[in-house]
């Protein structure tokens, strides 16, 4: 009932009812961030381009993140179709988060499980600085106008650690995506990453 009453008021003094989405300040509003890929190409996120820029943090070494990547894979890929039939541009970048790993020992896990999209290493510090992650896999979703849409969990594929579900039933990250391309704020701003 408390928490009721709470969201009520929320509601009321924000204009946001409860359960909605609310953006974040901007992640880009202390200046873009340069960054290199791990096969030496640089990139610059936040600077106006317009896009929407998807962020998922990685793990060399993480089972979950491992085992989301395919699912990456598959969305980036058909975000890139429906950009190509005139939908809104989608940047997609991992980024690795191991802090004992190698650009080359990156690399060569990548190269293994390969993504449709780059997976930065050189700026991964200042990125991380930027939106603050707390887990791995976990994703995060900026508007054409640098706000953090969505930042969370790519879906519900486990419960907790070494606990996968039998299927998956919630596709947030696809969702926030998909929300952010119609240019609305996604059904949840955050959901906590396993």
């Amino acid at each position: 009932m408390r928490s009721m009453v709470l969201g009520l008021v929320g509601w009321l003094v924000l204009g946001t009812p409860p359960g909605a989405a609310r953006a974040q300040p901007s992640a880009w509003e202390r200046g873009a961030i340069d960054a290199t890929d791990l096969s030496g190409r640089e990139y610059r996120l936040g600077d106006g381009d317009g896009a929407i820029t998807v962020v998922v943090f990685l793990s060399t070494s993480c089972p979950v993140s491992n085992t989301v990547q395919p699912r990456l894979a598959d969305l980036a890929t058909s975000v890139a179709d429906a950009h190509r039939e005139g939908g809104r541009p989608v940047r997609f970048f991992g980024i690795v988060t191991d802090p004992d790993a190698t650009a080359d020992g990156a690399a060569e896990h990548f190269q293994q499980r390969p993504l449709p999209f780059p997976v930065l290493f050189g700026g991964r510090d200042d990125i991380r600085d930027r939106l603050r992650p707390t887990h791995v896999p976990e994703a995060f979703v900026v508007d054409p106008r640098g706000r953090i849409v969505y930042h969370g969990a790519i879906d519900d594929a486990f419960e907790a650690v070494g606990r996968r579900r039998p299927r998956i039933t919630r596709h947030w990250l696809a969702d926030a995506v998909q929300a952010a391309v119609a240019g609305r704020d996604p059904p949840r701003a955050s959901v906590p990453p396993v």
